[in-house]
């Protein structure tokens, strides 16, 4: 397309989804119309390049799944059956029900909402702050995605390690375990491959062949939910060829050591499955007198022994470093959690005391199990539990229970087809917000490219129309700041980042390009004491107790996309080669026993649920795995089931990769 640049404006905008990157972009606007995105060369890490996601963008908000209007459900839910409203109608009907629950108790307890990772822009707590404002409500807490890690390595540090994204460079090698960066970080993989310009090797450790295994020196292939008994395999090697440093502040070394030593070795062999040789090697490069990077992915998080992963690699590191020998860890940048819990506790009001925080991981059979004060309000934000979270049998009895359901969304998605008020919000092309990555150090001003589509509104416009229809049917029962814009946000959020970054000035200091914050130094305290047990390390438990014969044959692994992001992002564009949402990628072994072939079309059960999907047959996924796609018609999701009652606590990940499922041929 040729553009007129007499019509042509530019704007900065930022990748707001669930991402390491954050990545800032400029956008290209002709009469009105985004035309193309371009990386922003001013941002540090991404350095003027997008992902496949990121230049499709266009396509994804001109999509014709876009919401226009407000609906409200008439007839059954489900049933499709929706009557378009005005924003005005929306917001007294919300205001009402809000009323008429505070009114059978004198409280909003039994209003609640869900929301995490649609958007990560620091105006996405808008909605959030707004039941703040309100009093007592119930909220899901925790981090499905990071959370396991997050607890593992502030248990061990009692902070996040944290290194420039730029440092991976300087690696002589590079250790990845259980993360694919070719295809969730791409950005990452530039300083990868400066790295081995230098001749860093590159050694990736994953169940599953991918696309950075590839591109690796040196792939190892072990047993899904084995990273634990790897690393402790590898410290044992080390112990005994005493390449291990013990210092003063390693709180509770003797106990790892201890408890590393009652393990059978030849019993963790067995589980991870990989040969002698890979294990020296292994041992070799943690021994190696040079840079030893080590990247903790979250993949190994979706299991519930996730904790004991974590905190085993990182002890590799911690115990084979000295001044010659550098061990960075990367994981995330803490700088992202502590931003948006600056902005939750300084600029909204605290969850009062009889607000209820329900885990993430049991959010839908807790709030069914309330016997006192049960929901009555349910408002879901930029989710989508029926395609992205476990447990859908419970989340679909809380749909049919609750009296009243609202979410609001970019699109009519499996949840919002089952609300009672579904609400059209804005793309972030369409309002102001700000970003900071959960990798790199970069924060990211995102400014209005076009004007809303059709009727969407942003979470602060959508938070301040039901305050004010709130106060005029009841005056005073909201709080919420109504007035205060997105820019008056952003302010205010700039003046308290600014506190401790002393080049963040304004808001313009941003609209010239993004702006490197300075990283906050991290304890040096090490403690591989177990969390429960004083006298034990945190290895105590891991390898005690023989796991039982599982029930079904194959562990359930999702795979990654260029142009998904499970189901948060979907676009129509299909990468040739990769798995669709509606395959199942199996092994050459699984396809020889089941007598199946490509194309075969097979159910996939667990006592939990059956999807169906056409066989693909994959060489290197192991025997005993089945590789799915998350997102689409019929999702994977439908077998997850979190069987992990560690998975209670707000601190841990789904277990998503604990299901296992057996398959079945039904057409050829």
């Amino acid at each position: 397309m040729v553009f007129n640049e007499m019509h042509t404006r530019y704007t900065r905008n930022t990748c707001p989804r669930n991402c390491y990157s954050s990545c800032s972009m400029i956008s290209h606007v002709s009469d009105g119309v985004l035309e193309k995105v371009n990386g922003d060369p001013k941002h540090g890490f991404s350095r003027g390049k997008l992902c496949a996601k990121g230049y499709g963008y266009p396509e994804f908000v001109y999509s014709d799944k876009r919401l226009k209007y407000p609906v409200k459900r008439k007839g059954e839910r489900g049933a499709g059956k929706w009557e378009r409203i005005s924003w005005q109608e929306a917001f007294e009907m919300l205001a009402t029900e809000l009323i008429n629950s505070f009114d059978q108790r004198n409280s909003f307890r039994s209003v609640a909402y869900n929301s995490f990772s649609g958007n990560i822009g620091f105006l996405h707590h808008a909605m959030t702050g707004f039941f703040s404002y309100l009093g007592d409500h119930t909220y899901a807490q925790g981090n499905p995605c990071l959370g396991t890690g997050k607890k593992a390595l502030e248990d061990q540090r009692y902070s996040i390690p944290f290194y420039e994204a730029e440092e991976m460079a300087k690696g002589d090698y590079i250790i990845i375990w259980g993360s694919n960066p070719a295809v969730t970080n791409i950005h990452q993989m530039k300083y990868i491959h400066a790295a081995r310009d230098r001749g860093a090797e590159l050694i990736v450790i994953d169940p599953v062949y991918t696309q950075t295994a590839k591109a690796a020196d040196i792939y190892i292939q072990i047993r899904a939910g084995s990273d634990a008994s790897l690393a402790a395999l590898i410290l044992n090697e080390l112990v005994q060829s005493d390449h291990v440093v013990r210092r003063s502040e390693h709180h509770g070394f003797q106990l790892l050591i201890n408890d590393l030593k009652s393990v059978s070795t030849d019993k963790l062999k067995e589980e991870t499955g990989i040969s002698e040789e890979a294990l020296t090697l292994l041992a070799d490069c943690y021994a190696f007198r040079g840079t030893v990077i080590s990247w903790i992915g979250f993949g190994m998080q979706r299991y519930s022994n996730g904790a004991d992963s974590v905190r085993m690699i990182d002890a590799l590191s911690i115990l084979t470093e000295q001044d010659s020998s550098k061990r960075p860890v990367y994981y995330l940048n803490p700088m992202f959690f502590d931003l948006h819990d600056q902005v939750n506790q300084k600029l909204l009001p605290p969850k009062s005391n009889g607000s209820r925080s329900v885990s993430y991981n049991h959010f839908a059979k807790t709030c069914l199990d309330f016997s006192s004060d049960p929901v009555d309000f349910l408002w879901i934000l930029n989710r989508n539990p029926l395609s992205q979270d476990e447990s859908l049998n419970e989340w679909k009895q809380l749909i049919k229970n609750v009296p009243f359901l609202v979410v609001s969304d970019l699109r009519m998605t499996k949840t919002a087809a089952y609300a009672d008020l579904v609400l059209p919000v804005t793309s972030h092309f369409e309002q102001y917000d700000l970003h900071v990555s959960y990798w790199n150090s970069w924060l990211s001003l995102n400014e209005p490219a076009i004007k809303p589509l059709f009727e969407s509104k942003s979470d602060v416009m959508i938070a301040s129309g039901v305050s004010k229809a709130m106060n005029r049917i009841r005056p005073g029962i909201s709080s919420y700041p109504e007035e205060q814009s997105e820019l008056d946000w952003i302010r205010k959020i700039i003046r308290l980042f600014a506190r401790e970054q002393s080049d963040l000035l304004t808001i313009d200091s941003l609209r010239f390009g993004p702006m490197k914050l300075q990283a906050y130094p991290h304890t040096a305290f090490i403690s591989f004491v177990h969390p429960d047990y004083e006298d034990k390390s945190f290895l105590f438990d891991s390898f005690l107790t023989d796991k039982p014969k599982p029930m079904y044959e194959f562990r359930l692994l999702s795979a990654q996309s260029l142009m998904h992001i499970h189901s948060q992002f979907e676009t129509k564009i299909q990468v040739p080669g990769e798995l669709t949402t509606d395959q199942v990628g199996i092994s050459e072994g699984t396809a020889k026993t089941y007598h199946l072939r490509d194309g075969d079309r097979v159910i996939i059960f667990n006592d939990t649920g059956e999807v169906k999907r056409e066989v693909r047959i994959i060489k290197a996924v192991p025997n005993d795995v089945l590789l799915m796609r998350q997102g689409g018609a019929d999702p994977v999701n439908r077998l997850i089931k979190n069987k992990n009652e560690k998975n209670s606590d707000d601190h841990q990940s789904t277990s998503f990769f604990d299901n296992r499922a057996s398959l079945i041929l039904v057409g050829r």
